[in-house]
């Protein structure tokens, strides 16, 4: 937990780790999971849905590794870069 804290902190954080994911056994949203990303300080479950009206989405689900804490708007917004780039902001 101070290990992440610190890297939230000092705003260095660990280059990201990305890997196929299919969680066995699992309901609803978690279903449809199928990549992640980590980089030691921050975990990210994706999964792309097909919005009828809009097209595919890619939704993602953030923690943070080993605390409670929420992330702030200003994490959100620079693992979004990272992940997926400066100008995603729709699907595509």
């Amino acid at each position: 937990m101070r290990r992440a804290a610190m890297f939230r902190d000092n705003g260095r954080w660990p280059p990201w780790r990305w890997s196929e994911l299919k969680l066995p056994q699992s309901f609803g949203w978690l279903s449809e999971v199928s990549r992640h990303a980590e980089n030691g300080v921050f975990a990210a479950l994706i999964r792309d849905i097909d919005a009828p009206t809009i097209g595919t989405v890619t939704h993602v689900a953030i923690t943070i590794v080993g605390d409670a804490t929420d992330l702030t708007w200003a994490e959100r917004q620079r693992i979004k870069n990272e992940l997926f780039g400066r100008e995603r902001w729709r699907s595509r």
